[in-house]
């Protein structure tokens, strides 16, 4: 059991949750709010694009923060779209070669987003694997020490079932033998 949560820390399971935009916008009402609305929007578009970035191989855990101008309002005109981008992965994938495909990725993702807008942050896991138990051999064949005891029964157990089969095999044979045996005294008499 301890073995089985180390492992499960060195993958970074169970992730914590949080409660998103998509918690905090829940659809109440009939009418939403343009706030509301915009707010699903943006959650759903960076849920979907966490949810890809989490599909690379090496990945914990991905997640994107979308900054998207209002439209059709006069305010922040000049204010560019931009997104950030946070990765957590294993130390032992070199995530870094991707940056430049994550950028496109969300760039081309998001209307009216260029890739230089697009900032892509990359951790390494501290948590490293934990390190594999020496194996013990059974009957030639390598396996944990924690399964080697039970392994060990077992061939014993197999080896008296697999004896005690040719041992009844043996007898049946010898019975079948007798059985057709003709004995000598019926053979002269005929």
């Amino acid at each position: 059991m301890a073995r089985a949560i180390d492992v499960l820390k060195a993958a970074g399971l169970p992730r914590e949750s949080f409660k998103g935009m998509g918690q905090v916008f829940t659809k109440d009402g009939l009418i939403s709010s343009p706030v509301e609305e915009r707010a699903r929007y943006l959650y759903a578009l960076s849920q979907e694009l966490s949810g890809t970035l989490s599909n690379i191989d090496g990945v914990l855990f991905a997640r994107v923060h979308l900054v998207l101008p209002e439209r059709g309002t006069g305010i922040d005109k000049g204010l560019p779209s931009s997104a950030a981008v946070f990765i957590k992965h294993r130390a032992e994938y070199d995530i870094e070669v991707l940056q430049p495909q994550v950028r496109r990725l969300v760039a081309n993702s998001i209307p009216d987003l260029s890739a230089d807008r697009v900032t892509v942050v990359l951790v390494a896991s501290s948590i490293k694997a934990p390190p594999r138990a020496d194996a013990v051999s059974v009957w030639g064949v390598d396996v944990p020490p924690l399964a080697a005891a039970s392994l060990r029964t077992f061939g014993w157990v197999l080896i008296a079932v697999v004896a005690l089969a040719v041992v009844g095999l043996v007898a049946l044979g010898v019975m079948l033998w007798r059985a057709r045996r003709v004995p000598p005294s019926a053979a002269e008499g005929a």
